[in-house]
């Protein structure tokens, strides 16, 4: 026979809510060590698949975020690094630049990049993430033009390719990583 259906709209018996395994201690454990995944009940999410719980501890992914600047992680994939977090997977993120000559009011335009270097140790924190990464190199500008300044970092764009690829390769086989998550060849804004 058919066994009984589950009403989507009253969560299941065994189901408990995520703040109750201790979310916000997995978020600093060690890559393996979360707890066991714990199905939300609220929201969209309130019918889990069929044998979701029987996933082993081992199924903890590691999804490290290839971002340009600060700020980029909060516009672009906030929502999937909190949730990921959340569910017990390992997020690393890494920001290639400064975000130095970012857009932002002249108000705000001094010393941009220590602003942005606070703002982004914030997203970091709210998010979730694990594991924080800055390649250091000088933010490219709007038209990816600029130039090194006088003993400042190198722009991104002046980098050469095999190098800034090699230092997020590493990266990748530090944290045996499961997913990148980074940009087609427009960029994140199109």
């Amino acid at each position: 026979g058919r066994s009984a259906r589950h009403d989507p709209t009253r969560p299941l018996a065994s189901v408990r809510p995520l703040a109750s395994v201790g979310a916000a201690s997995a978020r600093n454990s060690p890559k393996g060590a979360n707890p066991r995944p714990v199905w939300p009940t609220s929201g969209c999410y309130t019918r889990p698949p069929p044998g979701w719980q029987d996933r082993d501890v081992a199924a903890v992914k590691t999804l490290v975020f290839l971002h340009a600047h600060p700020d980029d992680e909060a516009l672009l994939t906030s929502g999937t690094m909190a949730r990921a977090s959340a569910e017990g997977q390992r997020v690393v993120l890494v920001v290639a630049t400064d975000g130095a000559a970012g857009l932002a009011s002249s108000s705000m335009s001094v010393d941009l990049a220590a602003r942005r270097a606070e703002e982004l140790d914030e997203s970091a924190r709210v998010l979730g993430v694990h594991r924080l990464v800055r390649l250091g190199y000088a933010d490219s500008g709007l038209h990816g033009d600029e130039e090194q300044q006088p003993g400042g970092p190198l722009p991104l764009c002046r980098a050469p390719l095999e190098e800034a690829a090699s230092r997020v390769a590493e990266i990748l086989v530090e944290e045996d990583a499961d997913v990148l998550v980074s940009y087609d060849r427009n960029g994140g804004y199109g």
